[in-house]
């Protein structure tokens, strides 16, 4: 039996990556068009749009006073990316972390990457 015959409801399979994966929130998980990314991105505060390899990504630098807090934040970021079941890069260093926000399997971005992107900011904020 294909994958696809076993789809449940909150579920899509990404032909791409053979993977089934959970739709959290109904938000879609389509890749955004050029424009679209560009509109989303001119309301999202700090956040900066860079390609690697091609594909589009949301980058923030969030700085902290040491490593402590650098890490924490880390954490806290892993944490929301679990429970939403949708994973960044994120690279912690000494006072400062990096988040990268981008759909694997879509190769870009899409609606859940820019609500991530705010959640984190709203992690940082707090």
């Amino acid at each position: 039996m294909l994958p696809e015959d076993r789809i449940k409801e909150g579920y899509c399979f990404f032909k791409g990556t053979g993977k089934l994966l959970k739709q959290t929130e109904g938000l879609s998980m389509e890749k955004l068009a050029d424009s679209a990314v560009e509109e989303k991105a001119r309301k999202l505060s700090g956040w900066e749009v860079i390609a690697v390899d091609g594909e589009k990504r949301l980058v923030r630098v969030f700085t902290f006073d040491d490593f402590v807090g650098a890490m924490a934040f880390s954490v806290k970021v892993g944490m929301i990316a679990e429970k939403a079941d949708h994973h960044p890069a994120v690279l912690t260093e000494w006072g400062k972390v990096t988040v990268s926000w981008w759909g694997h399997s879509l190769g870009g971005l899409s609606e859940k990457d820019f609500e991530m992107a705010e959640k984190t900011s709203s992690l940082y904020e707090s």
